[in-house]
């Protein structure tokens, strides 16, 4: 787990934010701001039956949609299974955006 959640802070380190969030005292909202409308975006790209969850099989799907590539089968199902907080075999909405927005604010 602690391999792939250093991959992801390496990638969402990457990710180009709007000119607005330079030298902003308020920038990491803003930059928050920015990230989740992308991330409801892919996640309900991603609920496929529309269940309102994310399911194992389709999370790695969706972290190489979303730029985040280079993570082993085994490094995806070990960072599923530490977002689901609540065991259900799903990500819902909170878990999914939790894992990026707290790793977003760590960067």
């Amino acid at each position: 787990v602690k391999v792939a959640r250093k991959a992801l802070r390496e990638k969402i380190a990457k990710v180009p934010l709007p000119e607005w969030t330079a030298g902003s005292q308020n920038s990491s909202a803003q930059s928050t701001a920015y990230l989740v409308p992308n991330l409801w975006h892919a996640y309900l790209k991603a609920d496929l039956d529309g269940n309102g969850r994310i399911e194992a099989k389709d999370f790695e799907k969706l972290l190489g949609e979303i730029g985040i590539h280079g993570m082993t089968h085994h490094d995806c199902e070990c960072l599923f299974d530490f977002v689901d907080a609540d065991h259900s075999g799903g990500l819902d909405w909170s878990e999914f955006s939790g894992l990026f927005v707290t790793s977003a604010s760590k960067v």
